[in-house]
C-alpha cells in the first residue's frame, strides 16, 4: 500500500528482493482520500463549493500520477514488468490499481487477497504509515513485513519466530511457510509463559 507523496522505493526494493526468489509479483495499491474524505475534515474550516470539489480531485488525480510514474521509474531500473494483466504467473511483474476512501477499510478489502503486506516503519509526519501498519497487523489476516529505513541484501538470511503457541502464530507460520523454506537459518524463540509447558518449541522446530 502507498499514498499521496509517500516513497515506495524500499518497500519495492525489499519485495523484489523476495519476488525473485519465488517468482512472486508485486501488486502496489495507491490510496487516497476521496473528496468527501478531505471535505470531511475542511467543513468547519472552509467554503465549500464546486470549484473546491474539483480541485481535491485534480489534486487526487495529480498524486496517483505522480505516484504510477515512481513506480514506472522504478521498474524501469528494477527490470521489472509494469503490467495491467497478469500473463505469464511465473514470472516476477509489478500492477498498479488506484482506490479512493479511508485507508483502514480499504486495505482490509484489497490485500487480504495477498500472500504478503509490505509496509513502512510508522512515521508520525505521515498519518498513513501508522494507519497501514495497524490495518496490516490487525485488520487483514495477512503475514506483514515492515520495513526500515535499511533493508538488509537477504531479507531470508536469518528469520526469527517468536512462537506463543497462539492461533495467531499459528496460522502466520502456515501463511508463510514459503517465505520459510526459502531462509538459509531459522531460530525459534519461546518465552516462559504461563502456558509455556502448553506450546513447546521442539514440537515447532520438528513441523519445521
Amino acid at each position: 500500500p502507498t499514498g499521496p507523496g509517500l516513497d515506495a522505493t524500499r518497500r519495492l526494493d525489499a519485495a523484489l528482493r523476495l519476488c525473485r526468489r519465488l517468482h512472486a509479483h508485486i501488486g502496489v495499491a495507491f490510496v487516497a482520500p476521496g473528496p468527501e474524505h478531505v471535505l470531511a475534515g475542511m467543513a468547519s474550516l472552509a467554503h465549500v463549493d464546486a470549484t473546491t470539489i474539483a480541485a481535491i480531485r485534480q489534486g487526487v488525480r495529480e498524486a496517483a500520477a505522480e505516484g504510477r510514474a515512481a513506480l514506472a521509474a522504478w521498474c524501469g531500473r528494477a527490470g521489472v514488468p509494469l503490467i495491467a494483466k497478469a500473463e505469464r504467473l511465473d514470472a516476477t511483474f509489478a500492477t498498479w490499481t488506484e482506490h479512493s476512501g479511508d485507508v483502514e477499510p480499504i486495505l482490509t478489502r484489497a490485500v487480504r487477497v495477498n500472500d504478503l503486506v509490505i509496509v513502512d516503519r510508522p512515521d508520525p509526519a505521515r498519518s498513513f504509515t501508522g494507519r497501514a501498519l495497524d490495518t496490516a497487523l490487525f485488520a487483514i489476516g495477512r503475514p506483514t513485513l515492515m520495513v526500515g529505513q535499511v533493508v538488509p541484501p537477504d531479507l531470508l538470511d536469518h528469520v526469527v519466530i517468536a512462537w506463543n503457541g497462539s492461533l495467531e502464530a499459528t496460522r502466520l507460520i502456515g501463511q508463510s511457510i514459503a517465505l520459510l523454506h526459502e531462509a538459509t537459518r531459522l531460530t525459534v524463540v519461546h518465552a516462559r509463559t504461563e502456558r509455556f509447558d502448553e506450546t513447546r518449541a521442539a514440537d515447532l522446530c520438528g513441523y519445521l
